[in-house]
């Protein structure tokens, strides 16, 4: 019903692309950007330190040491947040209500885990970051959870929006001016729904943007607190 509706309203508004704003193609390969702003999208390949941000190389998705042992997961981030095309999709699908945007960001993903060395899914739990009830009713839908939806038209995922869910409301981060109010802001803000199934399981927390990294260490923390195995956070862009 909801794809029905989409292509209603793209007739009566034709769509635009969300990097550049101008019209999209009547075929158009990718949904809400045009072709040469996707192709402005520079997929970046490998794992990342959470902690210093560098280039993990040649590291395996369940094993390897890294730089920084004492992060609790590895940062597996497919393109950059300063670029423009992948920014503006980021926003246009969070704020600009743009669902089907879901859909690119996905295959930014697909593309992105291409360059990987290969990840067994079945090895993982994908957990989409939650948001606060009141958050998302208010904006109608939880962004993560429609990408992993989309990723896995790719990949056969077993995705679980029941067991991690954020448990109070918090400032948006983006309000928060150091890593230390972050950090405060997020405490004790993620719990888990039946931790037995959590247990020594390898995770996938799925989100949109990893800036400084406060919210997604509080919930690695909350995974650890059952017994969670090895943990990746895969996202779209990192700031």
């Amino acid at each position: 019903m909801a794809k029905i509706i989409q292509k209603i309203l793209d007739l009566i508004f034709p769509p635009i692309c969300a990097a550049c704003e101008k019209k999209l193609p009547t075929k158009n390969t990718y949904v809400g950007v045009c072709e040469p702003c996707f192709n402005s999208i520079e997929i970046a390949s490998g794992f990342i330190c959470p902690k210093c941000k560098k280039r993990l190389p040649e590291i395996k998705p369940l094993g390897g040491r890294f730089c920084h042992p004492e992060e609790k997961f590895i940062l597996a981030a497919a393109t950059n947040y300063k670029n423009e095309a992948a920014r503006k999709l980021i926003y246009g699908l969070k704020y600009g209500h743009r669902r089907n945007i879901a859909e690119t960001l996905a295959v930014i993903l697909k593309k992105y885990l291409e360059k990987l060395p290969p990840i067994d899914f079945k090895d993982f739990i994908v957990l989409p970051l939650p948001l606060h009830k009141k958050k998302e009713r208010a904006r109608g839908f939880n962004q993560t959870f429609l990408i992993a939806q989309a990723l896995n038209s790719y990949y056969p995922l077993n995705i679980r929006h029941d067991l991690l869910f954020k448990n109070k409301p918090t400032v948006s981060q983006i309000e928060t001016k150091d890593y230390a109010t972050r950090e405060k802001n997020v405490a004790g803000s993620f719990s888990i729904r039946h931790p037995e199934e959590v247990e020594s399981k390898n995770i996938i927390v799925l989100d949109d943007v990893f800036t400084s990294g406060a919210t997604l260490r509080e919930a690695v923390k909350t995974l650890k607190g059952v017994g969670a195995k090895k943990i990746i956070a895969l996202v779209i862009a990192k700031a």
